[in-house]
Parts: C-alpha cells; sequence; structure tokens
C-alpha cells in the first residue's frame, strides 16, 4: 500500500508566486485572490484525489474555507 505524507514548500511573491494561486491548483479549485483582483481557476485539473485543510479544534470555522484561508494568509504576508 502506498504511503503519503505532507510536503511544505515557502512561496516567494518576488519571484511571481501567489499562494493562493497554489493553493487552488493543488485542490483542482477556484480561488478569488483578493490581493490582485485574480482568479485563480484550476476546476478542470485532474489527478486530486483528496484535499482537506487541518486545523486545531479550537480554530475558528472559516479557517476551513480554502479561499478565506489563504487569502487571510497572502495578506498576513503583506502586513
Amino acid at each position: 500500500m502506498a504511503g503519503s505524507r505532507p510536503r511544505f514548500q515557502v512561496m516567494s511573491r518576488s519571484q511571481g508566486r501567489s499562494v493562493t494561486a497554489a493553493a487552488a491548483y493543488r485542490a483542482a479549485q477556484d480561488i478569488p485572490c483578493q490581493t490582485y483582483g485574480e482568479t485563480h481557476d484550476y476546476t478542470r485539473k485532474g489527478g486530486v484525489l483528496h484535499a482537506e485543510i487541518l486545523a486545531p479544534e479550537h480554530a475558528p470555522d472559516w479557517v476551513q474555507d480554502r479561499a478565506r484561508l489563504w487569502n487571510a494568509v497572502e495578506q498576513s504576508e503583506l502586513k
């Protein structure tokens, strides 16, 4: 049986990367980026068998919304 493991990667805006775009790509979802006013739509991308957000039990409910979570991360990095 094949196993899986989490993979972490540092994103660099100076290299033109966006965490909202990366999240949309990895989850094969449509995520609007509030910072740059773009929408990253990877809903036609295949091959994603499972995507979930792991958060502590005491985390607010909105962190389960991938668009809100990654837009909040993007905003926190700009401050």
